[in-house]
């Protein structure tokens, strides 16, 4: 079986970027490595789930790296991100050394931030979870 980071690496720098479009595209040649990956037959499964499937494909990409702990750590290797105003995934390494992209993401985990203390800054309990969760970081 074909190593899934590696074929979605090949489509990334074949297509310019990583869309679940683009990997369904990519994948629907029979002789297509990652083709058997999704269901082909459409009374099972129309273009929506392959392209569910293929944003799942590439969430599950995990790549390792030494917290500041020294722990080794898991995390995505394709981060989602906005061009030209659509949602692609870029490689983490390309993310980290565009200062565009960066701005962009911390937008978003801004965003992201504000949404979760809306949801649960009235509890105790959301402001101990993160504080213990930063506790670590900022050692």
């Amino acid at each position: 079986m074909a190593d899934l980071g590696a074929e979605l690496r090949k489509i990334y720098a074949e297509y310019g970027d990583l869309t679940r479009r683009t990997l369904v595209t990519a994948a629907t040649p029979v002789d297509h490595p990652l083709h058997d990956r999704f269901e082909w037959d459409d009374r099972k499964a129309g273009d929506a789930h392959r392209l569910a499937q293929a944003g799942a494909l590439i969430r599950s990409v995990r790549v390792t790296f030494t917290d500041r702990e020294g722990s080794p750590r898991k995390i995505h290797e394709f981060h989602s991100v906005e061009r030209a105003g659509a949602r692609t995934y870029a490689p983490l390494d390309e993310v980290r050394e565009d200062p565009i992209t960066m701005e962009i993401i911390l937008r978003e985990m801004k965003r992201d931030v504000d949404a979760l203390v809306r949801r649960y800054g009235h509890m105790d309990e959301f402001w101990t979870m993160i504080r213990e969760g930063l506790d670590p970081m900022l050692r």
